[in-house]
């Protein structure tokens, strides 16, 4: 297990060691805070460290969705018809960012594609989670890059 515990006020942090930077050879650390005991802050590091074996993990951003959704956008932008980005530009500035764009994609989950589905539902459209998150955004689009598909299983 790579990484450490510290105890920081009243709470605990956890330290994960990453890969070297492959450019400068640096050591590379992230902090992760908030952990209210020592054994909350434990499981997160063997979860964090599994994670960092495994390659599958991410690092924690202040990105929101709209910030994803825009990087998204510009980097399919070459692989698509402009007709099929278009739709996408649209679809995802009506139907997914006046609701959800705002918010930091590490607090994206399942239940935000459930309150598109109510608000569907309230205005007389036949909604379900595939049906609105997929007229919203493909389902290999900009959530789905960073582990925050949009779909329910």
């Amino acid at each position: 297990m790579r990484g450490s515990i510290v105890k920081r006020g009243k709470g605990y942090s956890v330290v994960v060691e990453l890969d070297r930077d492959p450019d400068t050879g640096k050591r590379r650390q992230r902090w992760h805070s908030g952990y209210r005991t020592k054994r909350d802050a434990e499981r997160a590091l063997a979860e964090l460290a599994g994670s960092v074996h495994t390659g599958s993990y991410v690092p924690r951003t202040r990105a929101t969705v709209a910030d994803l959704a825009a990087e998204w956008l510009d980097a399919i932008r070459p692989t698509i018809r402009p007709s099929t980005h278009a739709s996408y530009s649209r679809n995802l500035r009506l139907h997914v960012l006046p609701h959800i764009g705002g918010t930091p994609t590490t607090r994206v989950d399942g239940r935000h594609p459930q309150c598109d589905v109510r608000r569907a539902r309230g205005r007389g459209e036949a909604g379900t989670v595939r049906t609105v998150a997929g007229r919203a955004v493909p389902a290999d689009g900009p959530l789905r890059a960073h582990n925050l598909s949009p779909h329910v299983p």
